[in-house]
This record gives C-alpha cells, structure tokens and sequence, in this order.
C-alpha cells in the first residue's frame, strides 16, 4: 500500500511539473514561472509522500492525505478565483486521484479492519469526515461557473467513494 501511494505521487508530481500547456509551444521562462507557482503544492506533496513511508496504518495515511487534499484545494480554488480554467480541470484530476488513492483506498482498508462498534469505527467516522469537509467546501466555492462543472462532478463522486468506504459491509 505505501509503496502505491508513493507511486501514485511520483506519477502527479512528474505530471505536475510537466504539465499546463503544450509543452511544444512552452518557453523555457514559462515552464519555470509554472514551476514557481506549481512548487509549494509540490512541496507538499513530496513531504507527504515521505510521512506516508513511515507507515502508521491506514488511518494515519488518510489523515495525511486528507491534509494533502486540503493543499491542492486550495490551489484549485486560487486558479478559479484567477479564471484559469484550464488549470482548474488539470488541478482537479490530480486532486481526484490523492482523494481516490490515498484517502478513500485507506478508508476502505481501515474499514475492512475495524470492528463496528469499535473506538477505533469513531475515529474512522472522524477521518472520513474531515475529507467529506474538504470535497463539500471545494464543491461549493466552485459553484456556478459552468466551465467548473466537471470539476464539481468529479468531486461530488469523489465524496459518495468517501462515505461508501466507511460504511459497514453486510456480509
């Protein structure tokens, strides 16, 4: 598990970096001033990616990812207020992947190892509201543009994966 997620970031990062544009048609100026502005969220992510190496079980891991989650909302929401469409939807690709990878797949594995009723089920409960948090605040300040919608899907699924991982299953 640690070892995919640390993939799974290596594969946003290098996307990141590369990414915004038709890289045949990007300057080198301008692949540096986007890597200026790409280079706290990439921060974030690499020390991300080395907390989760030191494997605390999956709980700990969706806390840190929901924390990284947080982080790329927030760039998603600085590139709406900036009408910046393009990055918005590029943004929110990565942003579905740490929510699909690193919080709802530790949710879900969290749930398969905790009993209901358990104190351990309250902080699964905890966890998985804190993310479902993060999606509805980013779900709701990208309202009303239209070019955002599909941004807004991704992240409304994004937050039934959420709750469908927490839930009990009925065996």
């Amino acid at each position: 598990m640690k070892r995919l997620l640390a993939m799974t970031l290596v594969f946003i990062l290098a996307t990141l970096v590369g990414a915004q544009g038709d890289s045949s048609r990007v300057t080198p100026a301008q692949q540096a001033a986007m890597l200026e502005r790409n280079r706290e969220l990439l921060k974030a992510t690499i020390d991300t990616g080395l907390e989760l190496t030191s494997d605390n079980g999956p709980l700990d891991r969706a806390k840190l990812c929901t924390t990284l989650a947080g982080k790329w909302s927030d760039a998603i929401r600085s590139a709406a207020s900036s009408k910046e469409t393009s990055r918005v939807h590029e943004l929110g690709k990565h942003f579905e992947t740490v929510i699909d990878r690193g919080v709802v797949s530790n949710l879900r594995d969290a749930r398969s190892k905790i009993e209901s009723g358990s104190k351990l089920e309250s902080e699964l409960r905890q966890r998985s509201d804190e993310a479902i948090k993060v999606l509805e605040k980013l779900e709701s300040d990208l309202a009303g543009p239209q070019e955002f919608e599909p941004v807004r899907k991704q992240i409304h699924a994004g937050r039934d994966k959420l709750e469908k991982a927490t839930k009990l299953d009925k065996r």
